[in-house]
C-alpha cells in the first residue's frame, strides 16, 4: 500500500511539472510594423488610426462593412462600401512611413457593375499583413 502512495504521488508530481506554460505561444499581431499613414480613394486621402480604419469623420458614401484579425496568421482584413456618383474608375492606393513595405493592388469588375479593389499591405521579414476590401457601387 505504501509503494502506491508513492506512486500516485510520483504520477502527480510529473502531471504538476507537465502543466508548465508553454514555450510555444503566437506572439500578437502588430500592425505598426507596417507603417500605413494613409489610404487613398478616388483622389480623397484618409489618415489610419491605430486599429489601421480609416477615419471617416466627414464621409457620407464610405462605410466599414466588415473587418477580421486572424492572429494565428498575422493577417486583418477590412472590407468598406463606396457609393461612387461619377463614372471614372475608382482608385485606390496606400501610404507608408516604413521601407521594404509592399502595396499590392488588384482590380475587377462584377456583371453587376460593382467593382472590386483588394489593397493588400505587407513589409519584407515580417508576418503581418493588412488587406483592405473596397467595394464601389455606382448609384
Amino acid at each position: 500500500m505504501k509503494t502506491l502512495k508513492y506512486l500516485v504521488l510520483f504520477f502527480i508530481a510529473i502531471a504538476v511539472c507537465s502543466c508548465d506554460k508553454d514555450d510555444n505561444e503566437i506572439s500578437k499581431a502588430d500592425f505598426s510594423v507596417l507603417g500605413i499613414t494613409s489610404i487613398s480613394v478616388n483622389d480623397i486621402e484618409y489618415s489610419i488610426d491605430d486599429h489601421l480604419l480609416l477615419k471617416l469623420e466627414d464621409s457620407k458614401n464610405i462605410a466599414v462593412t466588415g473587418s477580421q484579425i486572424t492572429e494565428s496568421t498575422k493577417h486583418c482584413a477590412i472590407e468598406y462600401s463606396i457609393l461612387s456618383t461619377t463614372n471614372e474608375t475608382p482608385f485606390v492606393s496606400a501610404k507608408s512611413s516604413c521601407s521594404g513595405v509592399s502595396v499590392n493592388v488588384d482590380s475587377n469588375t462584377s456583371t453587376d457593375g460593382v467593382t472590386r479593389i483588394v489593397l493588400t499591405v505587407s513589409r519584407s521579414g515580417y508576418k503581418e499583413q493588412a488587406i483592405y476590401k473596397f467595394n464601389f457601387a455606382k448609384i
